[in-house]
């Protein structure tokens, strides 16, 4: 390539047409896995040819200063028309890839969204899978660390309010106890006026209850004597309610024939009011 001339290139673009040509009629049979593959391959013929064409271009100018320009255009020319098919090739492996990558992202979409719920942010499963791991982690630190912040500030801003609360309150019951201590003092002296008033009334009232009281000492002791008679009497009177009781169901028994002897043969039930007595009639052997 030392001859100065434009046309010498045209077998070159010729050749880069006709390789691109062919790569797009691979492209566009291109299905499944194998096809994938094969545009990676393409790819990287088409990577191959736009490396040697640029290595040999810059040749060229190094070589042919006067015709640098038109060497760029030729350039710029043949970068065109591989980029023509090379871009929509990049996007489609790039359309693919992301397709597969997000198709793996759907097993911690969960983790995911566990993330954002402790950090209160709710966001759509396709905004979530958009994200590969390192844009996922980043977008994750900012917003936490946002969320962070403004939960401290909420904090902050709650604490000083209750600072600020506190401080009034503070301010509030000093001024109340000066005016309760001033309060004290006048109702201190009103008391003692009234201490001495109610002492004096005091031993006079004494002198009154000490009578009151040895009168009364009479009184409960001669009380006290006529009750433990009247307890004493009550008890005898129910001892021999007791007794006679007794007698009477002891009466009962032995006139329904209830003996020591017999008493096997005989039931006695217990009601509230009263007692029922029954007794076995026979015995039938089996």
């Amino acid at each position: 390539m030392n001859e100065l001339s434009i046309s010498k290139f045209d077998p070159l673009k010729a050749e880069i047409s006709a390789l691109v040509e062919n790569v797009k009629a691979t492209v566009a049979s291109a299905t499944g896995a194998t096809g994938y593959e094969l545009m990676k391959e393409n790819k990287k013929v088409l990577q191959s040819k736009r490396t040697d064409l640029v290595k040999d271009l810059k040749a060229e100018r190094d070589g042919a200063i006067k015709f640098q320009k038109a060497i760029i255009e030729v350039e710029k020319d043949l970068l065109k028309i591989i980029s023509e098919v090379e871009q929509p090739l990049d996007d489609k492996i790039k359309e693919i890839d992301d397709a597969r990558k997000r198709e793996e992202r759907l097993a911690i979409l969960p983790e995911r969204k566990e993330k954002l719920s402790s950090i209160e942010m709710v966001m759509t499963d396709d905004e979530i899978l958009d994200m590969d791991d390192k844009k996922f982690a980043e977008f994750f630190i900012d917003k936490k660390m946002a969320h962070l912040e403004e939960k401290q500030a909420k904090i902050d801003a709650e604490n000083k309010r209750n600072e600020d609360k506190r401080q009034k309150d503070l301010a509030n019951a000093r001024k109340e106890a000066a005016a309760n201590a001033k309060k004290e003092a006048e109702e201190e002296k009103k008391r003692a006026i009234q201490k001495e008033k109610d002492k004096a009334k005091r031993d006079r009232q004494k002198l009154i209850d000490d009578q009151k009281r040895k009168d009364q000492e009479r009184i409960d002791k001669k009380n006290r004597k006529q009750k433990k008679e009247s307890d004493q009497i009550a008890k005898e009177k129910a001892e021999n309610e007791r007794l006679e009781k007794g007698k009477k169901y002891q009466k009962f028994l032995a006139d329904n024939g209830y003996t020591k002897e017999n008493w096997q043969d005989f039931y006695i039930k217990r009601e509230e009011t009263k007692v029922v007595l029954y007794k076995k009639v026979g015995e039938f052997k089996i």
